[in-house]
């Protein structure tokens, strides 16, 4: 039997005798660190699966065959049922997340992967359809249709043929679209009663956030310093960002120019101020759906 032969026999052996439960999963890891200190030409890494909801880990060895290319050696139970259909099988087979209790399945996270990818958005997401699913106050038919233009214009679907081609896309056919935005619908109205909310209290300790401020800049391709505009005045939350903690910057990276900008003057929005209000609720709706993500039970099944 060669070297590797006899390697490959070995590391079969090893994964046959490794703790398969969740508890074991260090054991397992330092006894494959061990064997690959005695094999360290095959550059060993194990490759554990925890199986979503189940107390039983699968592993697989990875091992750099010695012409090149990678050899993948793994130790299925003595049941034999395949991976993917002893999945199949669990409780949380179709769902992608839960978050306190709360669950998004396949389907749904499907018309949503577009617009929806980090992790921290997709748990927002269900932090707020939990809040809208205690809501029984139904949509107005002003709200459903306001929703609904929303949607569209969001995604560029203008007309009735693009509309049409996008549920094809989706999988949805227009009476499961129906239900879909009257929950988007939902969520929108959430939203808005919660940053009208909220705003006061944050405008009253962050006032900075929500200033005018007299300012000037300008964006070049080079660092060459340049003249700047006459000054106009203008909430702090459109500057860019540089500028809406500092009175001079630049020329700084910005994007894919240069930056070089100042702000003269600063003041506090005027009592009332809708624009300062409405900017006011959008920051602490954001501060506040972030808080509650670090609080929640999130439990990925898939990903």
């Amino acid at each position: 039997m060669t070297a590797f032969g006899a390697a490959l026999e070995s590391a079969v052996a090893l994964l046959r005798r490794l703790d398969r439960s969740r508890a074991g999963v260090r054991q397992a890891r330092e006894l494959v660190a061990g064997w690959s200190a005695a094999h360290p030409d095959l550059n060993a890494e194990l490759v554990t699966d925890l199986r979503p909801g189940s107390p039983v880990v699968d592993y697989d060895l990875l091992l750099d065959h010695p012409d090149g290319g990678t050899v993948a050696l793994t130790s299925p139970p003595d049941d034999g049922v395949p991976w993917l259909i002893d999945h199949s099988t669990h409780w949380a087979a179709n769902q992608l997340v839960s978050v306190d209790g709360g669950h998004l399945s396949l389907p749904e996270a499907m018309v949503l992967v577009r617009s929806l990818g980090r992790h921290d958005e997709i748990v927002e997401l269900c932090l707020v359809r939990a809040a809208v699913a205690a809501d029984p106050e139904p949509l107005s038919d002003a709200e459903l249709q306001e929703a609904a233009d929303d949607f569209r214009r969001a995604r560029g679907l203008h007309d009735r043929a693009a509309m049409l081609a996008w549920l094809e896309a989706m999988g949805l056919t227009p009476e499961s679209f129906q239900d879909y935005i009257e929950e988007y619908g939902k969520r929108r109205r959430f939203r808005r009663r919660k940053e009208a909310e909220l705003a006061p209290g944050w405008l009253a300790q962050n006032p900075a956030t929500v200033e005018l401020a007299l300012a000037t800049w300008v964006i070049t391709h080079s660092p060459t310093p340049v003249a700047l505009p006459e000054p106009a005045e203008q909430p702090v939350w459109e500057l860019p960002e540089p500028l809406r903690s500092g009175d001079r910057v630049g020329p700084v990276r910005y994007g894919d120019g240069w930056l070089t900008g100042e702000v003269r003057t600063r003041r506090p929005a005027p009592d009332g101020d809708e624009r300062a209000l409405r900017q006011a609720g959008q920051l602490a709706y954001a501060a506040w759906l972030a808080e509650r993500r670090t609080r929640a039970d999130v439990r990925w099944h898939w990903w």
